[in-house]
């Protein structure tokens, strides 16, 4: 007897599919007859049966669940609608069975609809049918539900009479009528990658396809069948869903493939898509991410045979992938250790003696190479020194077997880079005899590293040489060629009988077997700048990524703040890894490092990624405490960083070195703590920053805490404030002059603001923000001058940056611009290149232009082209000059040059205008009129590659720019040396007027001078013919002289006119002339006779004064006491007895006649009619005797006396 169930379904079309056996049967509890064995009604089993024996009647077995049919895999549409459910049951019964139950459930347990159970016996093994294709069972029907597995079939079975029964469950199946959902195409399909590294084999999988597909049970294939196929297709193959490569990919090649894949559903319905697939540069690092040529590259900081501090260096293996290295003769020392390392990298070690290591296989070329070195000595001035890089001279190229460069009588091999006496010496030629250097001079000092760059140039001729991106001098003879196939070695050279060892460190050597171009060769040097912490170019050049657009750092975004350039960053492709960083320079007191970053030599890189960058340069100015621009509270150093930062590298710390005896910072104001402060809201100031403590890590070190920074950000250093109080301003008593004033004339005087004043403060004009024209003028105690004679149409307004320090480490700066005036002449502007002041007037733009005193027209010099010999070359020099109207431009030219071939070249605007070639003799150049407004004006000594002839040079002098503009401005009165209102004593005077015209002049004929007296009146007629005399003129000042006026009240009338008839405005002053008189009313005056004890007057005198308003003063004097003319006297009053006087207002009491007393004083009061004003006093003198007082006639001298003061 067998059980089990399968599943057909059936479409609405009459089709239908047979499903394999499948399911899961169990018992359900209910009347406690089980299925013995109900698992045997799973699958398609035919030996064995589920069975259930029970006994009595009306008793049923348990419920049979049949599940799990399986439909979903059937292909039973998820969005089928259902028609209709069939069971069909294969079983067999004793005669007293029947069957019970037959339900569906959809969750497996609970029965759901109609029972369609038919009460009868089946003693027979046979399949009976329930429900149909049109019977939903009483109930509804979803897809979802009979795809479910817990839909199934509930069976149970009861007796009909006593005794022992049976049921065997064989098979049981199910069909599903339905209707299917029309077919929904594919909308989409997804590819889990589209990246593949270049060099991958063939095969290689890219990614796996998928489809997203309403019809969720449909099945899938891809293929490139698609109505407009992908152009690159072909390049690729598909494998079931997988996406693989048919070629090995480069990425210099191709880097991007197009690509169109199809799905199809297998019912009719398909998507086509586009793809593109990109493949990935595997980076190989190179400097500057330069690839192209790279012969060499050594660097302490990769393959090198040991990693042991002071232990010798067998094998420094090179990182170009050349296989160039370099193997020890005698081995150097490698070296990593704070003290000998270089920007925390480490470093080879020459010892000078026997120390080198060489190459013997060739491949190096001359034409180009950087070398990064470190000498151990500073230069002394003798011709010692070494080579820590060298190149024989023997190659393909140059085969001349000994070739030797002759040195200050000392031999080097060609093709050389050596340090001896200050200078970076390259030799090349093509034979011993025409073998020559490339030197340059510059200074450097022990232990500071070098960055000498060689390159051939554009014409490959000469090697250039650059020491930290700045071209040094070059020489050379002869014909040039370089080698090209070569040997090399490092720390001595390879000529045998002079060798040179190096005594120093090497750091990182790079070859090219061609010249760089310009952009190439500073993204080298930037690399190796950035690296090593050296400023490339002073501070003037861009620090440029791998990439070639990617500023590590600005000069534009440093501004002013362009010294000691240093940093951090990441650069995948040219292997920099800087996590931690300080300037080589000797005054640098910072240490950078980001934090949680690693090292140099084994980062980490938690927050730094690639291409981010955080840079340091500070604005160059001194270690002195300063108020300006500081918080309250705090002084900050005049030294101030700023930070930029390309992306976000993270958090850093600054160390800084307060003690660097090269940059000693000073000590504390107050307090025993160093700040730091920064500009954390990039507003550019540090006033409304709050500074936070620093920690003190060791010694005179001391520290920040982890701060994120951002671009453009300034900070220094802060100590609170202390007894000396910082300098908080400076004031110039003038900034406005004229133009053509004398060289070296005075600005005005300086003055500083200093709470302390007993303070006394030197001036100095100081580099930072404003100091553009700081060289053009110099401080004498507090007087600024300015060096040169200015031009209003040339420089109209200079800024220069001045310091104040009050002697006790206080400092202030402050901008100050100087406005220079036009005085309007015709001839505005001439050059005649007389002083070397005027050197501002004019910018020499290529090749070399110098003052020369040899050939001149007239003065003493001339300006002169200065490029003899060098064939295809310029030499320009130009002037930027502005004029308010039309006007015109001559100039002296000579030249001496190789005729129609070698030219002197003038343009204005870039636009040229004329041209000389050959023998001119002295000549003058008068241009047609030129339009008003600002023109650039050049010159050009311009030669071809044909040779030179005669001096080869080219001659410039007396450049002259004249004015035609119309002069309507009146001339304007400036002073006159009596303000209205002033009083004058008796007397005569003289009259003292200035005057100014900006434009044509002053015509001194002009003058117009009246005077008038007030009648009480009128002013009445003018008296200047006999009241005043002409004195000298000239085109600024008038001097004339009064003769003897009376007292009274005046009035000067004056007017000027210019060169081109413009008249000023009517000036006048009124002024008052004084004849003083002062009148004593009795020249006797008598007590009387005096009795003992009593105090009597004499009758009074009268004193007048008479003046047009002069303040004055009257004095009272005695000559001596009162006498008989023998030895008696009455004194001057005690107090109680002798003699004395009384003024008006008379009090009737006696004062003291002091020497030159005082009795009256008079304030100004002038009399506006002009005529005298009177005074009148009443004056007595009274005498008091005692007892003994001798009698007889007594006898006494007073004087009188007046000031006036006017």
């Amino acid at each position: 007897m067998f059980l089990s169930h399968y599943f057909s379904i059936e479409n609405a079309n009459a089709a239908s599919t047979t499903l394999s056996y499948v399911g899961t049967a169990t018992n359900l509890a209910l009347q406690g007859n089980p299925f013995l064995t109900p698992t045997n009604a799973q699958g398609n089993q035919t030996l064995t049966s589920a069975m259930s024996a029970f006994n009595g009647n009306a008793k049923t077995t348990d419920t049979l669940a049949l599940t799990n049919f399986n439909l979903a895999a059937a292909g039973l549409p998820a969005t089928a609608t259902i028609n209709g459910i069939r069971a069909e049951v294969e079983f067999n019964t004793d005669n007293a069975t029947i069957t019970n139950q037959v339900q569906l459930t959809k969750n497996g347990t609970v029965a759901v609809g109609l029972n369609r159970a038919v009460g009868v016996t089946q003693t027979a093994k046979a399949f009976r049918t329930y429900g149909g294709a049109a019977d939903l069972w009483g109930t509804t029907w979803t897809a979802t539900e009979l795809r479910s597995a817990n839909f199934g079939v509930l069976l149970n079975y009861i007796s009909t009479a006593g005794a022992q029964h049976m049921v065997n469950v064989y098979r049981v199946r199910v069909t599903i009528d339905y209707t299917p959902a029309p077919n929904n195409p594919p909308t989409n399909i997804l590819l889990s990658n589209n990246t593949i590294n270049e060099g991958q084999p063939a095969g290689t999988t890219v990614g796996l396809l998928s489809t997203v597909d309403p019809d969720v049970g449909n099945t899938h294939t891809y293929s490139f069948a698609c109505t407009v196929p992908g152009a690159d297709s072909a390049s690729f193959s598909i494998a079931g869903n997988n996406l693989n490569s048919n070629a090995v990919f480069n990425f210099a090649t191709k880097s991007t493939y197009n690509i169109c894949v199809r799905t199809n559903d297998g019912l009719g319905g398909t998507f086509d898509k586009n793809f593109v697939i990109t493949v990935n540069q595997v980076i190989v690092p190179k400097p500057g991410g330069v690839s192209t040529g790279l012969n060499l590259w050594l660097k302490s900081n990769a393959g090198t045979s040991t990693t042991t501090n002071n232990t010798n260096l067998a094998t420094w293996n090179d990182q170009s992938g050349n296989g160039k290295n370099a193997n020890s003769v005698v081995a150097p020392l490698y070296r990593n250790n704070t003290t000998d390392n270089l920007n925390f990298y480490p470093v080879v070690k020459f010892n000078g003696v026997d120390q080198y290591m060489r190459n013997s296989n060739g491949g190096i070329s001359s034409k180009n190479y950087f070398a990064v070195v470190v000498p151990t000595n500073q230069v002394d001035g003798t011709l010692s020194g070494g080579v820590p890089f060298s190149t024989e001279c023997t190659d393909a190229t140059v085969n001349t077997g000994v070739c030797n460069l002759a040195f200050g009588g000392l031999v080097l091999g060609s093709f050389t880079l050596a340090i001896p006496d200050e200078v970076v010496t390259h030799a090349l030629g093509s034979s011993q005899n025409y073998r020559s250097s490339q030197t340059g001079n510059f200074s450097y000092e022990a232990k500071k590293p070098m960055l000498v760059t060689v390159n051939e140039n554009a014409a490959g001729d000469i090697s250039e040489v650059f020491e930290k991106g700045v071209q040094i001098n070059n020489f050379s003879t002869g014909n040039k060629i370089f080698a090209t196939n070569t040997n090399y070695s490092l720390g001595a050279s390879l000529e045998p009988a002079f060798p040179f060892y190096y005594d120093g460190d090497v750091v990182e050597i790079i070859n090219y077997n061609e010249r760089l171009s310009n952009t190439d060769k500073a993204k080298i040097e930037s690399y190796l700048s950035l690296k090593y912490g050296v400023t490339l170019n002073n501070g003037n050049q861009n620090y440029i990524a791998s990439d070639g657009t990617t500023l590590m750092w600005s000069t534009a975004t440093a501004g002013s703040f362009n010294s000691n350039v240093f940093g951090i960053g990441r650069d995948n492709l040219q292997a920099l890894t800087n996590v931690k960083s300080k300037s080589v320079n000797k005054d640098s007191v910072i240490t950078l490092e980001a934090v949680g970053e690693g090292s140099n030599t084994a980062p980490s890189f938690v927050d730094m990624t690639d291409k981010e960058f955080f840079t340091i340069s500070n604005n160059n100015l001194g270690n002195y405490w300063s108020s300006t621009g500081s918080p309250s509270g705090f002084d900050t150093l005049t030294r101030v960083w700023k930070a930029q930062e390309v992306g976000d590298v993270g958090t850093v710390t600054l160390e800084f070195d307060v003690a660097n005896p090269n940059f000693d910072i000073p000590n504390l104001n107050a307090g025993t703590v160093y700040n730091f402060v920064y500009d954390s809201n990039n507003n550019g100031s540090l006033t409304d920053e709050t500074p936070s403590v620093m920690t003190n890590t060791s010694g005179n070190l001391w520290k920040t805490n982890a701060i994120n920074m951002s671009n453009g950000q300034i900070f220094t250093i802060a100590t609170q404030k202390g007894a000396n109080n910082i300098p908080t301003n400076i004031t110039l008593s003038n900034n406005t002059v004229n133009e053509n004033i004398a060289a070296n004339s005075t600005i005005g005087t300086l003055t500083t603001t200093d709470a302390d004043a007993a303070n006394t403060h030197t001036y100095s004009l100081v580099p930072g923000l404003g100091d553009t024209d700081n060289q053009y003028f110099t401080t004498n105690t507090n007087v600024l001058r300015i060096i040169h004679s200015p031009d209003f149409e040339i420089k109209n307004t200079y800024s220069i940056r001045i310091q104040t320090n009050d002697g006790n480490a206080g400092v202030y700066q402050k901008t100050f611009t100087i406005t220079i005036n036009d005085v309007g002449e015709g001839i505005t502007s001439i050059i005649n290149f007389e002083q070397a002041e005027q050197s501002y007037k004019y910018s020499v733009t290529s090749g070399s232009w110098i003052r020369n005193n040899g050939n001149v027209n007239e003065g003493l010099f001339s300006f002169e082209s200065d490029i003899v010999g060098i064939d295809a070359t310029q030499a320009c020099f130009e002037i930027e000059h502005t004029d308010t109207g039309t006007g015109t431009v001559s100039f002296d030219y000579n030249t001496s040059s190789e005729v129609d071939a070698d030219f002197l070249r003038y343009y204005v605007d870039n636009v040229e205008q004329q041209a000389w070639s050959g023998e001119t003799p002295w000549s003058r150049y008068n241009s047609p009129e030129m339009t008003a407004g600002t023109h650039m004006y050049k010159w050009c000594y311009i030669k071809n590659v044909s040779g030179a002839a005669g001096a080869d040079k080219v001659y410039i002098d007396n450049i002259q720019y004249s004015n035609n503009v119309a002069d309507t401005t009146p001339p304007t009165i400036t002073n006159f040396n009596f303000a209205s209102g002033s009083l004058l004593p008796g007397g005569n005077h003289t009259l003292i007027i200035n005057y100014s015209d900006n434009d044509s002049g002053i015509d001194i004929n002009s003058t117009i001078r009246e005077l008038y007296k007030w009648n009480g009146t009128d002013w009445g007629a003018d008296i200047s013919g006999t009241g005043i005399t002409n004195g000298a003129k000239n085109t600024t000042t008038a001097n004339y002289a009064t003769n003897s006026l009376g007292f009274g009240k005046y009035m000067f009338v004056f007017r000027v006119s210019d060169n081109a008839g413009n008249n000023s405005a009517i000036f006048n002053s009124v002024f008052y002339v004084d004849e003083p008189i002062f009148i004593i009313g009795n020249e006797q005056i008598d007590i009387g006779n005096l009795n003992a004890n009593i105090q009597k007057f004499s009758t009074g005198t009268t004193l007048t004064v008479r003046t047009v308003g002069a303040p004055f003063k009257l004095f009272l004097n005695r000559n001596g006491e009162l006498t008989d003319g023998n030895t008696n006297i009455i004194q001057n009053w005690n107090g109680s007895k002798g003699y004395g006087y009384d003024v008006t207002p008379l009090s009737g009491t006696i004062k003291a006649i002091a020497s030159n007393e005082l009795i009256k004083t008079q304030s100004k009061n002038i009399n506006t009619n002009g005529n005298l004003n009177t005074y009148t006093y009443n004056i007595q003198i009274g005498a008091d005797i005692d007892e003994q007082q001798a009698a007889g006639d007594y006898l006494g001298k007073l004087d009188f006396k007046i000031q006036l003061d006017y």
